[in-house]
């Protein structure tokens, strides 16, 4: 399935179109993160996680950005198992070579966090930018092959894989990062 999901606090005008042949057409549903941010697309070719520690390991510990920076870590370390020279970028995406590879969302509530994001596998740049709001004008070949180059997919990057060998090494990545058995 196709998804818009918008942050919490996000007004759905905001980020997501509803012109013709955009998301609503396209057959797009609308989903609401409970952690912060803009508005991404999610489709069939992204990974995408929600990571909940509870208010018992959390305790005492960072604040909004410090786990960001952890969890955000985390992903850059699994990355890195499979190869893949990956840093995290503040606020909250994770590049390869300069592109955009995977981002990652945080809330906190009552000491606990939940981290929800995902990784591109492949993607369908043309229906992302259709169902977000991006200007008309580049939505044209060139709009969209020039969008498509601040991206990068595990398999532009020659690392496709089977998802449950990616989850292993993101929960790898963040039980280094925290340190928590995350992993039977």
């Amino acid at each position: 399935r196709r998804h818009g999901c918008r942050g919490r606090l996000e007004a759905v005008d905001a980020e997501l179109v509803w012109r013709a042949g955009g998301a609503g057409e396209l057959g797009i549903e609308l989903g609401r993160r409970v952690s912060g941010g803009g508005a991404v697309y999610l489709d069939p070719h992204q990974l995408c996680w929600t990571l909940t520690l509870s208010g018992a390991v959390t305790a005492g510990r960072k604040a909004l950005t410090g786990w960001m920076a952890c969890l955000g870590g985390g992903v850059v370390k699994g990355l890195g198992q499979l190869g893949l020279d990956a840093v995290f970028v503040h606020p909250n995406d994770i590049e390869v070579a300069g592109r955009m590879l995977a981002c990652g969302f945080i809330a906190l509530s009552d000491g606990a966090v939940l981290f929800q994001g995902s990784i591109l596998t492949d993607l369908d740049t043309e229906t992302m930018m259709k169902a977000l709001r991006v200007p008309t004008e580049k939505l044209s070949p060139e709009g969209v092959r020039s969008a498509r180059h601040r991206f990068a997919t595990l398999r532009d990057l020659g690392a496709t894989m089977e998802q449950d060998v990616l989850q292993r090494h993101l929960l790898e990545g963040w039980e280094e990062e925290l340190p928590l058995p995350l992993l039977d």
